[in-house]
């Protein structure tokens, strides 16, 4: 059992607890379910596990994030991943920056509803003439780029799961490594869309002779921003819950 003051190991027997002196009987928890094992106590308050049968929701502190974390979140943030990497080897985000390029210099150096009707039939035949294959063969720093990132995203499968699981383990670590997760994620994505911005766009510059803006880096600046909040958030959430993270 857990002191549910202090948050430190109260051993068996006890009559207080050894830091802080709180005693036993305002650590017992009405609602503790003891397994079929016998050898974990569980608080089931709000259908979320946690061992040592400390009374969280009783004591104003909720878990709710962390049921949704571990239930939905972390493999949602999986699933995203496995897009990513789908999208990388099928060269999907060359095709969209391309179309992006063409409306850009249609606008630019012609009348733009004319040049419209023919773009329609361009772009049929885009995927063919900008598939990812012929892009690398372009370009070998693209190549390598996007298959490090193919086995970037692949690798954050493995350890959002991995960090899922060491939550629901209440291991040490748990928290710290849910943060490099988030804070991973939109670095990844930061990086290898400005590579792909400063490589691809100068490629599209010497066939288009034109230089689009920088506003395709408009979304993964915002998902690096978002990230950076997300990680904040998350860490002044389980700092307030680092007793629980004790395996």
């Amino acid at each position: 059992m857990f002191c549910k003051k202090c948050g430190s190991e109260i051993p068996v027997n006890a009559s207080f607890c050894p830091k802080c002196g709180t005693p036993v009987s305002q650590n017992v928890n009405r609602n503790i379910y003891q397994n079929p094992a016998g050898s974990q106590n569980f608080n089931w308050a709000g259908g979320v596990p946690y061992p040592g049968g400390t009374d969280y929701q009783s004591s104003g502190i909720p878990m709710q994030w962390y049921g949704f974390v571990t239930r939905l979140g972390l493999f949602g943030a999986a699933i995203v991943y496995l897009v990513f990497a789908v999208r990388t080897m099928l060269g999907s985000a060359y095709l969209a920056q391309t179309i992006s390029y063409i409306k850009k210099v249609a606008g630019a150096f012609g009348d733009l509803g004319s040049l419209l009707g023919d773009l329609a039939s361009e772009l049929a035949g885009l995927r063919e003439e900008y598939s990812v294959k012929e892009i690398w063969e372009e370009s070998g720093a693209l190549q390598a780029v996007d298959i490090f990132m193919i086995i970037a995203w692949l690798a954050m499968i493995v350890f959002a799961i991995l960090v899922r699981q060491q939550l629901v383990q209440y291991k040490r670590n748990a928290p710290r490594n849910l943060l490099v997760l988030i804070a991973g994620s939109g670095v990844l994505y930061f990086l290898h869309s400005l590579l792909r911005q400063l490589i691809f766009g100068g490629l599209l510059k010497e066939e288009m002779g034109y230089t689009a803006g920088i506003n395709f880096m408009v979304l993964p600046v915002i998902g690096l921003i978002g990230a950076a909040v997300a990680a904040y958030l998350n860490y002044m959430y389980f700092s307030k819950r680092a007793a629980l993270f004790r395996n």
